[in-house]
């Protein structure tokens, strides 16, 4: 903390007495215009590429950009409706350029349009990211974030279906559950500035003992995981970074990478589209005003959405609804301070409700998800004289965020007549007899509330004609949740096994998590032997739960980072990064809820109800998570950034580790407890009864875990080629070969022979790394041909998985130890572990198991086309696979056995979308 308030000192004062000698670079100062008729245009964002200068052009649409390093700079400059446009700009040392720039309305109007994700891998922070802007977000007709991310390198373009929870896989392919839902928890969404969480959710469900642990519930959540993308519409989004190298110091809460959304706030003119396709109909309208000679900017726009995969079943479908509104303000002439807030509300409802044929089982599960997130955002100047230059300033970013989740599923239950008991605490009592068949129906309900907060300066100054950027920040995240929690009628339980019981539970007395987070860093630019150079450079401090500011109750994380870059020749460059990340745990995590035992003593059961007697103990354990930690990641890269007549390409080299990723785990818990034998059975009363002997339980529970293990290592690249003018079509190639592993480091203890043996034998523990490894090869050729005078897009894409192949890692037969009713795990050597008296403790492993599922290469064509047919009118259409080929793959492990086709590939799928705009 002391070294945080120095540096803001530092941060502040600077410019009071070094002003004159420390300002860097020159300034441009410009106007800009409607191209067509030379009008000025207001709210104009501009900024500088590979730095975080920027500004918005005023009523006359003048603006002014200072501390622009001296020589080619590159400002892009956009507005919604506008279409983006990149100026390359002379920038003189101490001096100020003037520069008209002009600009169309009509995304799809101007000369070049990029439908495409540009690389970003010398950036505002030096990560290795890609920049999606409006342009190609329409052109992909995306219906969620989801489908915007398939314009990143190594992603696979999937059709727009809503039927299911989708999140994100960055920079690593499907291994398993518990890799892939780590990094979608690891990858943080950052929504104007402030990151949303999902760490307050807690739309869980308790596990049956005969589903994997960790197994989700019936209804649609995601709980643990990352953000579900459905609920985040395409339709308001202006732009989307997708950091996937070493973020900036600012970054945390995050292990994989970062989403970063800006939505659209200001003038705009009115819009509205309306977009369908095989299973999706969506709505959208918009506008945006400038008042107050543009020192204000009002916008709001809302959209609906109704998805339904199968239209014969209606009972199965997907509603959206979002609204936003935002107010942007300058408050003074000289642009000194400037704020802006926006309100946001959203509806999702995923439902599954019941055939009405499905007499017999009832089946119906529904998940409604509403609530608000308010968002606001301060920027401060601290420049004594604002006219010639701005280089020291006060950020303040805050977002509150409320919502109301409802999970509810529920099924007709048959089973055999059992012994039932509503204690709640470790105790023996005379139990009841449940119903053989009964309707389960089981709700959960939350009510996550998430607060953020930063407060952060930063100051751009000159030494040694090196140009410095010092950034210092304070953060502090708060979520809790309120809700009602899981709820059903104890008489009419939902199913469970092996002497597991289930109470409600609410989530009242669930602790808030807290996370303080300090962050320093430094951005520089100079030269070195004549060559240009960039260096970022920071580091993060991550306190969980703080008892005091440097100590909290899950730990601390110390994140160094660094990304540098050197240009080694005109327009080619080297670059490497080097950096630590953390993801705190969940609420679901850390909080499980407590499981209960419901061990049966005695079990006489009359056809006279007088006459019946269970005895039951319930023993109540609450998993141990005190231990836990964030996960931690370590990220490096190398990579080549090259510029030659109107191309670009960049090839990066990286490599992750995650050594303590969240998991759960299935463990074994032994207790004692007392039986009883019949001593004699009188008519119309229960049957007396005798203490017999101590006999031993042995149950399982899922526990929380830091034991998964995630490695990944790959080969990106990402090349645009200058448009061929004799065909107006220009290439862009995005390719990347990724290899990942996830395993887990924790003993396995094989509780389906501990189950089947009645807990009467020993079982084997078997030893850590087992897991599953995946490698992929894909390519994905996009062919953008643009016939400005038409005001039409045609893109091909061609997307080849040439690699596609993945195996089973540590499964053995061979026991490492065994598990007993003592309690406890004897270990075994190799050679004992080999020897007669322990060969029931091995496991069948089939070796067809081990067989590698290595699959042919994929093809997969998808065309898009957009018009623009004047006035204000746009219509779009896609196809996807377009030739419709959906090949068949026998699996491999099965082979011997049975015969095993998989489907591969998406089905064909297309969809329209008309756009309005006055």
């Amino acid at each position: 903390m002391k070294i945080i308030a120095v540096m803001l000192i530092l941060l502040f004062t600077t410019p009071h007495f070094a002003a004159a000698n420390t300002i860097a670079g020159g300034a441009v100062v410009g106007l800009v215009v409607l191209a067509e008729s030379g009008a000025p245009l207001v709210g104009v964002v501009l900024r500088v590429e590979m730095t975080r200068l920027q500004t918005v052009s005023d009523a006359a649409g003048r603006f002014r950009l200072d501390g622009i390093a001296a020589g080619t700079a590159v400002i892009v400059a956009g507005r919604f409706g506008l279409a983006t446009k990149t100026f390359p700009v002379q920038v003189i040392e101490s001096d100020s350029v003037e520069v008209l720039f002009k600009m169309e309305y009509g995304i799809f109007q101007a000369e070049e349009v990029v439908v495409t994700a540009k690389e970003s891998t010398s950036g505002t922070d030096g990560s290795t990211a890609s920049q999606i802007e409006r342009a190609a977000i329409e052109h992909v007709q995306a219906s969620s974030l989801a489908d915007v991310l398939q314009l990143v390198p190594g992603q696979l373009a999937e059709n727009p279906l809503l039927s299911s929870t989708r999140q994100s896989l960055l920079r690593q392919v499907p291994t398993n559950a518990d890799g892939d839902r780590a990094n979608a928890l690891g990858t943080a969404v950052v929504l104007d500035g402030a990151p949303v969480s999902n760490n307050a959710n807690l739309q869980t469900d308790v596990t049956i003992l005969n589903s994997p642990a960790g197994t989700l519930p019936p209804f649609a959540s995601a709980a643990g995981r990352g953000l579900d993308l459905r609920q985040f519409s395409a339709d308001n989004i202006e732009s989307v970074e997708v950091i996937r190298g070493v973020p900036s110091a600012k970054y945390g809460d995050l292990t994989a990478g970062a989403i970063l959304i800006q939505t659209r706030a200001g003038a705009f003119a009115p819009q509205s589209r309306v977009r369908l396709n095989a299973s999706t109909f969506e709505a959208t309208a918009g506008s945006g005003w400038n008042l107050n000679d543009a020192r204000t900017g009002l916008s709001i726009d809302g959209n609906f959405t109704r998805s339904q995969d199968d239209p014969r079943r209606a009972e199965e479908r997907y509603t959206r609804f979002t609204g936003q509104a935002a107010w942007s303000q300058v408050w003074d002439n000289a642009k000194r301070l400037t704020t802006t807030a926006r309100l946001s509300l959203f509806t999702t409802i995923d439902e599954r409700l019941q055939y009405p044929d499905d007499l017999q089982y009832q089946r119906e599960q529904v998940s409604r998800d509403r609530g608000l997130r308010l968002n606001l955002d301060a920027a401060l100047w601290l420049d004594e004289n604002l006219n010639e230059a701005r280089t020291t300033k006060l950020q303040a970013t805050a977002s509150f965020a409320y919502a109301d989740q409802y999970g509810y599923y529920q099924s007709q239950i048959a089973r055999a007549i059992f012994p039932l008991t509503t204690a709640t605490d470790d105790t023996t009592l005379i139990g009841t007899y449940g119903a053989s068949t009964y309707l389960n129906q089981t709700t959960t309900q939350g009510k996550p509330l998430n607060f953020y907060a930063r407060l952060e300066g930063s100051s751009l100054q000159r030494f040694l004609n090196w140009q410095h950027t010092f950034v210092a920040g304070v953060e502090w995240r708060t979520d809790a949740n309120a809700g009602a929690g899981r709820q059903f009628d104890v008489t009419r339980p939902p199913l469970q096994n092996y002497n597991v019981g289930d109470r409600p539970r609410t989530y009242a007395d669930v602790p808030a998590l807290s996370l303080f987070s300090a962050y320093l860093e430094e951005r520089a630019t100079g030269k070195v032997f004549e060559k240009n150079v960039r260096l970022a450079a920071g580091v993060r401090f991550d306190n969980v739960q703080p008892r005091t500011p440097f100590d909290g109750l899950f730990g601390t994380v110390i994140a160094p980072r660094l990304n540098a870059s050197l240009e080694v020749a005109g327009g080619a460059w080297l670059r490497g990064g080097y950096g630590i990340t953390a993801k705190a745990p969940t609420l679901s995590v850390l909080y499980p809820g407590p499981r209960y035992f419901d061990i049966v003593n005695l079990n006489y059961y009359s056809l006279t109800p007088s006459e019946r007697l269970t005895i039951i103990t319930t023993r109540v354990l609450q998993p141990e998570t005190q231990t836990l930690r964030a996960a931690t990641a370590t990220k490096s890269e190398l990579g080549a950034e090259v510029n030659f007549g109107g191309a670009s390409a960049t090839l990066t080299l990286f490599e992750e580790r995650t050594l303590n990723a969240f998991g759960t785990n299935r463990l074994a818990i032994v207790y004692p407890y007392q039986t009883y034998r019949i001593t004699a059975t009188p008519a119309g009363q229960p049957p007396s009864i005798e203490p017999a002997a101590i006999d031993t339980f042995i149950g399982a529970y899922d526990q929380p875990t830091n034991s998964r293990q995630i490695y990944s290592r790959g080969l990106e690249l990402a090349a645009d080629f200058p448009e061929w003018k004799a065909v107006r079509t220009a290439v862009n190639l995005g390719a990347a070969w990724i290899q990942s592993r996830t395993t887990d480091n924790a003993v396995e203890i094989n509780t389906d022979a501990l189950f089947s043996a009645g807990g009467a034998k020993p079982v084997g523990v078997f030893a850590s790394g087992e897991g599953n490894e995946a490698t992929r090869l894909v390519t994905s050729v996009r062919l953008v041909h643009q016939a400005p005078a038409l005001q039409l897009i045609v893109s091909m894409l061609v997307q080849t998985v040439w690699i596609d192949r993945d195996r089973l890692l540590g499964l053995t037969s061979v026991p490492v130890g065994y598990f007993d009713k003592s309690g406890q795990i004897t270990p075994l050597t190799p050679e004992e572990a080999l020897l007669p008296q322990y060969a029931a403790l091995q496991r069948p492993v089939a070796p067809e198991l081990l067989r590698e599922e290595n699959r042919p290469a994929l093809w997969l064509f998808n065309l898009r086309v957009t018009k623009e047919l004047p006035p204000g009118l746009r219509i779009a259409f896609f196809v996807n696979n377009l030739l419709a080929d959906r090949p068949l793959y026998q699996i491999n492990r099965a082979a011997d056995t049975q015969t095993i086709f998989a489907r591969r590939s998406q089905p064909i799928f297309f969809g329209a979308e008309i756009l309005l705009t006055l």
